[in-house]
């Protein structure tokens, strides 16, 4: 009766094992995947909407951290988007970014731009709007602008800077609004970003005073006592973003919307690891268990 139930229970010992280490083999190229982003963050924003200026669309990305430079990598435009200028991005005076060799391929859904950054991981590309993104009359300006990812990133933004004299309208609940020192960044973010994945922005600019530059303006300064029947939960919560320089092109020296640095803690990656190992440990341990008390029995 012993060596019957040996025989017996087995088979159902390493059928059980397979099945685990199965399970877990699996996971790891998943979690592989979801964390293989090419980028950091990309952002996608069309500026100079000011009248007698011509607006201009500036792809701003900066590479993640698992990419080492030199790297040679590319970003998607829309297609009917010409590109005017590409740089790698150093941070402080923009004389000093050097301008980039660039590929251009064209796709179905957009066109690639290919290039390698040197010695940092930043990079813009400045491009006419494309086609339909900007529609309407001069006193409402109809906004749909969409970016099409061509790789991971680990967040992207979407959105139009708004001149101080005029507000945005007809926009979706995701929309934030941001207070710049020329201009109101209306935009809206997206957390992951696959590739394949398109991110759209819809609005329209009318005249008018937003009301996050009313409150701003009517918020008495930090070293004076604030209004008690001000609520503090009205101030706006939306995050820092870059300015437009003189040239029109983006200061990376200004830009705080980069991802917030690791804090030491243990990620969701490593907590559903610990979890599925822990998992086949225990199974593994009471599978063992029963074996030895049948085999004892």
């Amino acid at each position: 009766m012993t060596r019957i139930l040996t025989l017996t229970t087995t088979p159902r010992l390493t059928a059980a094992l397979l099945a685990c280490m199965m399970t877990v083999s699996l996971m790891f190229p998943a979690l592989a995947v979801a964390d293989d982003a090419t980028w950091a963050w990309v952002s996608v924003e069309i500026y100079d909407l000011e009248p007698g200026k011509t607006p201009t669309l500036v792809v701003l990305a900066q590479l993640a951290e698992e990419v080492a430079l030199p790297a040679e990598t590319s970003l998607a435009i829309p297609k009917t988007s010409a590109l005017s200028w590409a740089g790698e991005i150093y941070g402080g005076d923009p004389a000093n970014d050097p301008t980039l060799d660039v590929t251009i391929e064209e796709f179905d859904e957009y066109n690639l731009v290919h290039f390698t950054l040197q010695d940092s991981p930043r990079v813009q590309l400045e491009l006419t709007t494309p086609e339909g993104a900007l529609g309407g009359s001069p006193d409402a300006i109809t906004i749909d602008l969409q970016w099409t990812a061509s790789a991971a990133a680990e967040r992207a933004r979407i959105g139009v800077g708004v001149p101080f004299s005029n507000l945005l309208e007809n926009t979706s609940e995701e929309t934030t609004v941001q207070v710049r020192s020329s201009d109101l960044l209306y935009s809206a973010e997206t957390i992951p970003v696959a590739a394949g994945d398109t991110l759209r922005f819809v609005g329209t600019m009318v005249a008018g005073t937003a009301p996050e530059l009313t409150e701003m303006m009517s918020t008495p300064p930090a070293d004076e006592p604030a209004d008690e029947t001000q609520d503090a939960s009205d101030t706006v919560d939306a995050p820092a973003t870059a300015e437009t320089d003189t040239e029109g092109a983006l200061d990376p020296a200004l830009a705080t919307d980069t991802p917030a640095e690791d804090d030491g803690g243990i990620d969701s990656t490593t907590l559903l690891l610990g979890a599925l190992l822990l998992a086949f440990a225990t199974v593994v341990g009471i599978l063992v268990f029963r074996l030895r008390a049948e085999r004892s029995a």
